[in-house]
């Protein structure tokens, strides 16, 4: 629906939409444990999200006549399938057109399905196809961040809560880091990138920065975990949990201050290379593999 949109307005509309999904998670959330049982929240849950999927449904349904529909010439599947099978049956061209000279080196594998080279495939299907695979291989190398984005502070947010006390505690609050991505998106559009537009880095560079915010946040939950387990209050002999804050040492505390650090980090970095991954396959892939990469990236 965004054609024609600069990369300005793309950015803005990535932003804004992955804010408006922690608005409706957090507030679910806080309405949900607050009132509810868990059994109860869960019934609703489920029911709210089918009765909004069928809502997104029925509206795509009656205003599909205004929508932009960019006709697709080919499956990108089926073109990645057919550039990659037809590839792996030809190891030289099939014959040379009068139109191209030979370079001091020989075209890859996969430049033999193009039309110059005997191929039944169009440079355009055979460049969005090389297209695909450098983005995909950028997606997959991010596999090891996701891993431990995943699995860093949700232990320390979680684990230092008590088990009696639902979500909407204060302390549940504090660390949940919905807040913090609700608070640094409408920071960063209406702050940060008006005042700093010219300061603002590379897709790229925003992706590795990322990473290394989280890499401190890692270091940060791992000193906390250390403290708690090995402190000079602490005389228990179980072994350090790495990133898990449970300790049976009752006097071995820490203040929620302390404790928001790494979860704060830790959804900064998350902001930063999620956000700026789905700028980067916007500005970078074919139109017609934008869905299947980010569905991949998914």
């Amino acid at each position: 629906q965004m054609v024609a949109a600069s990369g300005t307005q793309l950015s803005a509309f990535i932003h804004w939409y992955y804010w408006s999904t922690y608005v409706g998670t957090t507030t679910a959330s806080v309405i949900l444990g607050c009132v509810f049982s868990d059994y109860t929240s869960l019934v609703i849950e489920v029911g709210v999200n089918v009765l909004l999927m069928g809502a997104a449904l029925l509206a795509w349904y009656c205003l599909n006549k205004w929508l932009v529909r960019e006709p697709i010439s080919m499956n990108p599947f089926k073109t990645v399938y057919s550039v990659l099978k037809f590839c792996s049956r030809h190891k030289t061209p099939i014959h040379r057109s009068s139109l191209t000279y030979w370079d001091d080196t020989p075209p890859s594998r996969l430049d033999l399905g193009k039309k110059k080279y005997g191929g039944p495939f169009s440079t355009e299907e055979v460049e969005n196809v090389k297209a695909f695979f450098a983005i995909s291989l950028i997606l997959v190398s991010l596999g090891g961040f996701l891993i431990v984005n995943d699995t860093d502070t949700d232990n320390i947010a979680y684990e230092m809560n008590n088990p009696t006390l639902r979500f909407c505690s204060v302390h549940d609050i504090l660390t949940n880091h919905n807040l913090v991505i609700l608070v640094a998106i409408p920071l960063y559009e209406f702050v940060i990138c008006p005042l700093f537009r010219n300061y603002i880095p590379t897709l790229l560079k925003k992706i590795g920065i990322g990473i290394l915010v989280d890499l401190a946040a890692v270091a940060c939950a791992l000193s906390i975990d250390i403290f708690l387990h090995d402190g000079p209050d602490n005389t228990a002999k179980d072994d350090c949990n790495i990133l898990s804050v449970n300790t049976t040492n009752p006097n071995s505390t820490v203040s929620s201050a302390v404790i928001a650090i790494p979860v704060t980090l830790n959804t900064i970095s998350e902001l930063i290379v999620f956000v700026s991954t789905f700028e980067f396959i916007f500005a970078q892939s074919p139109y017609s593999m934008r869905s299947m990469l980010v569905g991949t990236f998914y």
